[in-house]
This record gives structure tokens, C-alpha cells and sequence, in this order.
């Protein structure tokens, strides 16, 4: 773990506009020293309002404590704060060539030349940019421009660094490449970092606990695994991918007592015979092609409809009859419903 790296510790934070609007509500999480942790969830739950606050950037309500490490840095001003920011749209400076971008932050605190100097260095060779040094940002692609600013984030040895959305403006296929470089180099680099997005798959790829946010407020906070296989409300387990909801109906038609009204299964997990054995049967009413699977629609018999998926292999058609089954240890129950 890197030195400079501290532990985070959110305790009460919330904001309310002065219109009365609760952008967050009082929220608490602790986050490890060299942990990167997601912040995750959808446009206006408060994701972005946290993150400022943390940098310094908003002012949380009275009572709210941002610790760094046993440091209460509400009252401290951003720039004492000793954080570094990658921002969705880098910031860099067109006019300097990458080193310079990079040696920025050293330069305005001070750092004599020669440090100044052996610090870019060792930085570019870590990004896998010292053939680039003297290039002008313009001239790099989207990749190489994040890693420049991330290495220039990082310069100034931050106590933690804070990346607001840095993939959103890049196209999918670029996107999905730089994630996981992204993940590698913060581990490689060992700092707290706190990472804001609304892309599931982004987050599951990057940080090691995701904390999903939903209306001002951390509705859980768990590894990937968990998030999905456990989750503890209706949105984690809708806005981290798709479910069925088993009515009770259907579960005692396939022998199921439950105290809950229904439980859930993810679709990935239903088991579809073209042969039309199993518990329930049904007819698929549309198939959604998803390249690596097909993701069928079924109308169970005088009930429900379920969606399940099978291999894009499969032959399965509309109209046709198959068999339905469900692994009991991959039902589950959700702390809320709709």
C-alpha cells in the first residue's frame, strides 16, 4: 500500500440546498487506506454532491464530518486537503507538452527542479508514457491523455484522489479497454481513491466495494459479487442488472414456502429445456438476440412472465414450449419491494 494513502471516514454527511432541496441525506462509510471504492447510481442521487464534498469543492451541512485518517477536513479548504482530481474531461493543458502537464502540480507547490523532475519520470514510466514526454496532449489519444492525467493527479503524492465519471466521454469499445487499465494502474499506484460513475459495469470492473446510491442516500455498500448475487433492496438489484420477481403463486407451484410475498432470481440462473421438462412450462413470447446469449421471454402457464437466459447456440424460437426450472440457492429475498 502506498504511505501517502489514508483511511476515509464519512460520518453524517448530507446537503440541503438552500430551496430545501436534500441533494444527500445523512450519510456514513468508511473506506480502507488504498481502497478504491465506487460511488454508484443514477443522474440526481447524490454520487457528484458526495464527492465535492469530500474534495472540498461543496459544504456539507452542520454536523457532517469528513475524516482523513483522524483529520475532520470539513472546515479545510480544498487545495489543504492534499487530494488529487481526475475529471470526466481531464483538463489538461493544451499548450504544455505531456511532462509539463505532469510536473504541473509539483511546480506550483514548490518542488525544486531536479525532484520536480525525477518525480515525472518515474510517474511516465509507470504509465507506460515516457516515449511521449514531449508530445503535446493534442497529439495523444484518449487512453494515453487519461493516464497523463491521472499521473499528474498522483504527482503531488495526494492522501487521496477522486475521479468524477473519467470514462463517460469515450465511445464503448475504448471505453471497456481503459477501464481495466485504469483498475490496474490505481492498484499499482496504491492510493485511496474514490470513484463516481453510473455505469455497472464500470464500477464492478474498478473499485473493490461499490457503494450504490439511489435519492441521497448509500442503499448498500459491498463488493461486486455481493451487490449482485445479495442485494439488499429492489434498485441494487435492478439497477445492477435484470430480475424476475416470483409471485407467490408461482412459488407454490413449484414448492416453495416463503414468508415474503415473492422472491427473486436473476434471469441468467432459470433453467429453459427446448424439450419442455421442468417445473413450470410456458411459451416464449420474444427473444432478445445479446450476442453471447439470448435472453427469452416466457409466459409461464396461467401466471407469470419470466425472463430467462440460454446460450446464443441454443435453438429456441417464438411460440415455442419449454420447461422451466428454478435453483432454489438462487432464490433470494430483498429487504424492500415495489
Amino acid at each position: 500500500m502506498n504511505p501517502d494513502a489514508t483511511s476515509i471516514s464519512i460520518r453524517n454527511v448530507a446537503k440541503t440546498y438552500d430551496d430545501g432541496t436534500a441533494a444527500l441525506k445523512a450519510t456514513d462509510i468508511d473506506i480502507k487506506a488504498g481502497e478504491i471504492v465506487a460511488l454508484l447510481g443514477p443522474s440526481g442521487c447524490g454520487k457528484t454532491t458526495l464527492l465535492r464534498s469530500i474534495a472540498g469543492l461543496e459544504t456539507p451541512d452542520v454536523g457532517s464530518e469528513i475524516l482523513f485518517g483522524n483529520e475532520n477536513v470539513v472546515d479545510v479548504p480544498s487545495e489543504k486537503r492534499h487530494i488529487g482530481m481526475v475529471f470526466q474531461h481531464y483538463a489538461l493543458f493544451p499548450t504544455m507538452n505531456v511532462a509539463a502537464n505532469v510536473a504541473y502540480g509539483l511546480k506550483v507547490r514548490g518542488v525544486a527542479a531536479a525532484d520536480r523532475n525525477a518525480r515525472v519520470d518515474e510517474l511516465l514510466e509507470k504509465v507506460r508514457l515516457t516515449a511521449f514526454a514531449n508530445k503535446r496532449v493534442q497529439e495523444l489519444s484518449g487512453g494515453q491523455r487519461q493516464r497523463v492525467a491521472l499521473a499528474r493527479a498522483i504527482a503531488p503524492r495526494p492522501r487521496v484522489l477522486l475521479l468524477d465519471e473519467p470514462l463517460t466521454a469515450l465511445d464503448a469499445k475504448l471505453k471497456e479497454s481503459l477501464r481495466d487499465e485504469l483498475a490496474e494502474l490505481l492498484r499499482q499506484f496504491g492510493i485511496t481513491a474514490i470513484h463516481v460513475t453510473h455505469d455497472q459495469q464500470e464500477a464492478m470492473a474498478i473499485a473493490d466495494r461499490l457503494a450504490v446510491m439511489n435519492r441521497g442516500v448509500i442503499e448498500q455498500v459491498a463488493d461486486a459479487r455481493t451487490l449482485y448475487e445479495k442485494p439488499a433492496t429492489a434498485f441494487v438489484a435492478e439497477f445492477l442488472g435484470h430480475i424476475n420477481a416470483l409471485d407467490c403463486d408461482t412459488l407454490k407451484r413449484i414448492g416453495v414456502e416463503s414468508a415474503a410475498d415473492s422472491l427473486y432470481m436473476r434471469p441468467e440462473h432459470v433453467r429453459v429445456d427446448v424439450q419442455d421438462r421442468g417445473e413450470l412450462t410456458g411459451q416464449v413470447t420474444r427473444i432478445i438476440y445479446q450476442g453471447d446469449r439470448q435472453r427469452a421471454l416466457i409466459a409461464i402457464d396461467g401466471a407469470q412472465l419470466i425472463k430467462a437466459d440460454v446460450t446464443a447456440a441454443e435453438t429456441i424460437r417464438v411460440d415455442q414450449r419449454v420447461g422451466l426450472s428454478f435453483p432454489r440457492e438462487r432464490l433470494f429475498a430483498l429487504s424492500d419491494k415495489k
